[in-house]
């Protein structure tokens, strides 16, 4: 399936991981705002389905971490999230960001209504463990992007083939991608599943997420001969490599390969380090390399 979302361009397009969280806190409206501020192209974000059926914008399985409050997104209700405020001081990495302000867990279908008609979304549906209730999450995705109307402006990837395969089921023509981990370099069998790309042909996919350290050097050529836009995340993760002038310039080494080989989009916590550095590049021109291998 050929993405309408990702076409050749000069530069890939920037999405803002999980909003901006150098300005604000992770999947809060305060982030997703802030990213159309600053005129990226997109953002990504996370969600979870509650125990009473809502689409939740959250990361985290727990929610100790951000709120300071001990519970389980999945076991708790919308009025009972509604209670909870995600901390003014959070530990990303090991640096530490102060914020303006407590910020509220949002609704997904709030997020999309904010968003829509000015930056392009992807959807990342949580995988906690093999259940029903990913099953659930699939379809409640679909059901609402379809509600929504979104199906232009709305992208889907998990890590979670069976949340994929229900959302396809409930409504086939919204996109969808499967996210990489380095864990895929791990197991031999796994490895060797994924470079056919069996799973894609199954879900019908458009794009695939890759880690950014799973890239070699025929990576994006061969996705691209099966019709798969492909994204890379995550670019600047905390703590910021600007602290270090050896990693920050491996890492600009590692965006201007990935470019030079035609990256469709990047997923960033800086998406203002990369809009100057991308900024600076000239129009990429697709290179035929020797060598190299998928994942």
């Amino acid at each position: 399936m050929q993405s309408r979302f990702f076409q050749p361009s000069a530069h890939p397009l920037i999405l803002g991981h999980r909003g901006v969280v150098t300005d604000h806190q992770e999947n809060t409206m305060a982030g997703f705002q802030k990213a159309i501020a600053l005129g990226l192209d997109g953002v990504e974000l996370d969600t979870f389905l509650t125990k009473d059926g809502k689409l939740v914008v959250f990361h985290d399985l727990y929610t100790k971490r951000l709120t300071g409050v001990t519970g389980k997104i999945t076991e708790m209700t919308w009025p009972e999230i509604q209670t909870l405020r995600i901390k003014d001081s959070l530990k990303i990495g090991k640096q530490t960001y102060t914020y303006p302000q407590p910020e509220k867990i949002p609704l997904l279908e709030d997020v999309l209504s904010e968003l829509r008609g000015k930056l392009l979304i992807n959807i990342e549906m949580k995988a906690p463990r093999l259940n029903l209730q990913q099953r659930k999450t699939g379809i409640a995705v679909a059901q609402l992007i379809e509600k929504m109307g979104l199906q232009q402006e709305a992208f889907v990837t998990s890590f979670s083939i069976w949340a994929l395969i229900w959302l396809k089921l409930t409504h086939h023509p919204i996109e969808t991608g499967i996210l990489y981990s380095p864990l895929v370099t791990k197991n031999f069998f796994i490895r060797k599943f994924t470079e056919s790309h069996i799973l894609e042909k199954i879900l019908d996919a458009s794009l695939v997420s890759l880690n950014v350290n799973l890239f070699k050097k025929q990576t994006i050529q061969r996705l691209h001969q099966h019709q798969l836009a492909v994204g890379a995340w995550t670019i600047f993760s905390p703590p910021h490599k600007s602290q270090n002038p050896k990693k920050l310039a491996q890492e600009l080494a590692q965006i201007d390969r990935l470019v030079e080989q035609n990256i469709d989009y990047f997923i960033t916590d800086h998406p203002r380090h990369l809009q100057q550095h991308l900024q600076q590049q000239p129009q990429p021109m697709a290179q035929l390399l020797d060598g190299g291998e998928v994942f």
